[in-house]
Parts: C-alpha cells; structure tokens; sequence
C-alpha cells in the first residue's frame, strides 16, 4: 500500500458516514445495543470509511509497513437508547493528531441523523508491530491527516462536547 497516494488525495470526505443496523445478539435483554458493543460498531464502521473513502486498509497497511495504530484511550457517552433492528448512521473525523498519536471522534446518530445516540473520542497511538513499539508518523500520514483534520470544531473537553451534542435533536 503506497501512503504517498494517500496525503495526495484529490477528493476527500473530512466526516465520513455509514449506516449499520444494530443486531440481535449485540443487545441485551431490554432490547438496547450492550454498553460493550458500540466500541465494535464504531471502530468497525471507521474501518470501513477509511477503506472506502481514502482507500486505506488497515490491516494490509500493518502487514506491508510493520506500522499500525493501537488503542490507548476511549471516552464514550451513551446519549439515547439504540435499539435492536435499528439503523444507526456513524459518522467519524479526525480531531487531533501529533508525531505519533491520532484522536478520532465518532457519533452514532439514529439513521436520519437528527438525534445523537453516543459520541466517542479515541486515541490512537502509531506502533511499530515488529519491534512493539510507539513510532513516529512519516511525513506522508502528516499530510494526510492535516488535510481531513476537522477545523470547524470549537476546541472543547469530552464533557463540554457530550453536553453540546446532547442538546441536537431535544
């Protein structure tokens, strides 16, 4: 996989979306989406829009680089019940990234996006997979990111933010 490609991209979607349609086995027995499970439906739905919208695949990407980001933070609020048979729509962006770190926030929407479901925030850190260890961003993945950085956010902390996106939709 040629990252060059990638932070020369002419078309670019800042806040990718998709739609997913919550399953059965992912809820508990009141019929909403289990508490664990929305990290699956996010990360999985970040997966995919980073395949299709930038065509980059994570997992290819690791094999042939020996790079690849890990977890090292999630904050996440559950705002409104997701129940089962319900189609959610999960939009996601870059908030912030440094040499070797990258934050992505993540909304679930109910399918038409008026009412938030649950905003999570998540932070990435850059490893090297051979030697199992954090490692620096090459400049490629730099640009990259800068140009689907999000701009149009006012700086805020988890809270304030998970209050503002409450408030959508009430």
């Amino acid at each position: 996989m040629d990252i060059k490609k990638l932070a020369h991209l002419d078309d670019y979607v800042i806040r990718p979306e998709s739609k997913a349609t919550v399953r059965f086995q992912d809820c508990d027995p009141f019929r909403h989406l289990n508490q664990s499970r929305y990290l699956d439906y996010f990360v999985n739905a970040r997966e995919d829009q980073l395949r299709a919208h930038y065509g980059l695949d994570i997992f290819r990407f690791a094999m042939e680089n020996g790079h690849g980001w890990m977890v090292t933070k999630n904050q996440i609020a559950y705002l409104r019940q997701v129940l089962v048979n319900e189609v959610v729509t999960i939009q996601t962006h870059i908030l912030d990234f440094d040499t070797s770190n990258i934050s992505v926030e993540m909304l679930m929407w109910d399918e038409a996006k008026v009412k938030p479901k649950s905003l999570l925030w998540a932070t990435f850190a850059y490893v090297n997979i051979v030697e199992g260890k954090r490692d620096v961003h090459s400049v490629e993945l730099m640009e990259f990111y800068g140009r689907l950085k999000s701009t149009d956010q006012k700086i805020q902390t988890f809270d304030e933010r998970v209050k503002d996106v409450y408030t959508i939709g009430k």
